[in-house]
């Protein structure tokens, strides 16, 4: 620095410029940020994500999508989990990338932590190891991987089941129906953070199943729902193929004008024939 050079002032922090007021920020079907589509066993999750155009599927229950078809990427392993991410956030081709189901990714990072610690599992106890801070990184660890699913550019689906309610003694509810997660903070943070939370279900009329996507809550913890208008409350019956486009048509479907209302008559007062 020369002497004509005058050093820099400390901690100068940039002005702050206020926002302007503005409409809605995007419009048209999402294709970024992350949605949880949660239910119960054979609730028809899976065969919705296979399909949707485009979508890789991050398939980390088993066989469980041995029956369908569509981009399917089995997933073992926490390592394995990362290079597909890291594959489909980077691949052009892939529009939507599929979780398959999040109860398994949260056990691999649980087992992580535990291992990190000399633990068995997230509820072993060992002799020196503070339970607080275990937890606390286990927490950390799902912010950062959410972090990743919103910001990674592309749409994102959770699949996860539900975790079983549980009532005491006198048969009172102490835990309502959550996502399966390892602690209701970590539920609880999972689905402030979604777009969207759609409920998969099926229901037996006459010798068929019909499956249903729901997005709104009816008694389950969390904001079971969505900020996307085009979904919130909604409740779609999925036809047997190209499930997704049922889901998709709720966003081109035309808006009905705002009917103008009838202006008010003023009553007419009664005179009993008398002139005002």
């Amino acid at each position: 620095m020369t002497e004509t050079q005058e050093a820099p002032p400390a901690n100068k922090t940039a002005e702050f410029v206020p926002a302007k007021p503005r409409g809605a920020a995007k419009t048209g079907f999402p294709t970024d940020g992350y949605w949880v589509i949660a239910g119960l066993p054979k609730g028809g999750k899976t065969s919705l994500a296979t399909s949707i155009p485009g979508a890789y599927v991050l398939e980390l229950e088993k066989g469980g999508a041995d029956r369908l078809a569509g981009w399917i990427q089995d997933v073992p392993d926490m390592p394995t989990f990362k290079a597909a991410m890291k594959f489909a956030i980077n691949d052009p081709s892939v529009k939507v990338i599929v979780v398959d189901t999040l109860d398994m990714v949260l056990r691999f990072i649980g087992q992580e932590v535990a291992n990190k610690y000399g633990l068995e599992s997230m509820s072993d106890k060992k002799e020196g190891v503070n339970g607080f801070a275990v937890w606390e990184e286990l927490f950390s660890r799902v912010n950062a991987i959410t972090e990743r699913f919103k910001e990674c550019g592309k749409l994102v689906l959770l699949l996860c089941h539900f975790k079983d309610p549980r009532l005491d003694n006198e048969g009172k509810l102490v835990i309502t129906q959550s996502i399966d997660a390892p602690s209701s903070k970590i539920s609880s943070h999972i689905c402030s953070q979604a777009d969207v939370i759609g409920v998969c279900a099926k229901k037996r009329i006459g010798d068929k199943s019909q499956y249903t996507i729901k997005f709104h809550g009816e008694g389950i913890v969390g904001a079971f729902g969505s900020r996307l208008p085009e979904l919130e409350d909604k409740t779609v019956v999925l036809p047997r193929t190209k499930q997704w486009q049922a889901i998709v048509d709720l966003f081109n479907a035309p808006v009905e004008p705002t009917k103008k209302s009838e202006p008010v008559k003023a009553a007419a007062a009664k005179t009993n024939g008398k002139k005002s």
